[in-house]
């Protein structure tokens, strides 16, 4: 894997694909450096290392292109862990440390969060194709496949940088040419669908009680890999409940509640609720409940 998070030096290299010469220098291995391919064709961009541009190129593509390895260069200087730093609240006066595994946490906050704010971003991951999100249209538009999006969300050393945009770079970037524009909400489905490795949303919980305002309707590749989803939506329905409370009532592994955890609160399906102590009242129904049949064992026990 080329350049990894210790590292603090190595090279950029421009590669012209469509020469012999090119091709031979690609196929070379190098693990100081990264490539920026120019090609009449998109080239695949499945390995760590490689940015893909389709000639002719615009310098503001290939500014972008090295400005986004130098953000993600500099950036290893000063973050040798996995560890993120969010902001809690709306009004940013707090803030939270929190170790995540791969990128699928933080992406959907980011999505959550411009939404939310109505705000214009641009998410980039060297070296990768960078996001450009509308949380006013509720539009993404980015070169990058869902494929690659897939692998974006499993990175567990290039972490998203985000800078807000203004409407005339995000109108430009939508409509430039090879740029697929995506509602948020297929993005989220498919980012959620990496899974987090039982990694919750920053600023958020195992005890955060939440509750569905309308049951989801899964994709079918969804119900293929995660039939249980329906059970856990059929609960959180009825009632609020936390994340361990979902796993104690479901036996289910903690990734999967926590997946299921994420997806549904990035899409707007959930909402927290502060309205009482979920996991006293969730208690208090386990022993009211455990009571009643007390009671009923009692009263045949002396029937009989």
């Amino acid at each position: 894997m080329p350049l990894s998070y210790n590292d603090t030096s190595g090279e950029v290299a421009l590669i012209n694909a469509d020469t012999d010469v090119g091709i031979s220098y690609l196929e070379e291995e190098n693990n100081d450096q990264v490539k920026i391919i120019l090609a009449e064709r998109a080239v695949s961009t499945a390995v760590l290392g490689f940015r893909s541009l389709e000639r002719p190129v615009s310098v503001h593509d290939l500014v972008n292109a090295l400005s986004t390895y130098c953000k993600h260069f500099s950036s290893r200087i000063d973050t040798a862990s996995a560890t993120a730093t969010i902001a809690s609240g709306s009004d940013g006066s707090a803030s939270v440390s929190q170790t995540v595994g791969n990128n699928t946490p933080l992406l959907l906050h980011e999505f959550i969060s411009v939404h939310r704010d109505k705000t214009l971003i641009k998410l980039e991951c060297a070296p990768y194709h960078p996001l450009y999100i509308n949380g006013i249209s509720g539009t993404c538009a980015t070169r990058a496949s869902l494929a690659e999006i897939h692998i974006i969300a499993k990175e567990t050393e290039s972490r998203p940088v985000v800078t807000e945009i203004d409407a005339a770079e995000e109108l430009n970037q939508a409509t430039s040419n090879d740029m697929v524009s995506y509602p948020i909400g297929t993005i989220i489905w498919q980012i959620a669908m990496v899974g987090a490795n039982g990694t919750i949303l920053p600023n958020h919980s195992l005890d955060t009680a939440v509750k569905l305002k309308s049951l989801p309707r899964f994709p079918r590749e969804y119900m293929r890999n995660h039939p249980e989803f329906l059970k856990l939506s059929g609960l959180i329905l009825k009632q609020s409940m936390t994340i361990r409370q979902l796993q104690q009532a479901t036996q289910l592994d903690i990734e999967v509640v926590t997946d299921f955890y994420n997806l549904v609160f990035s899409l707007g399906l959930s909402s927290i609720d502060k309205s009482a102590d979920s996991a006293e009242l969730y208690k208090k129904k386990n022993v009211e409940r455990e009571s009643l049949l007390s009671r009923l064992a009692k009263k045949l026990i002396s029937a009989a």
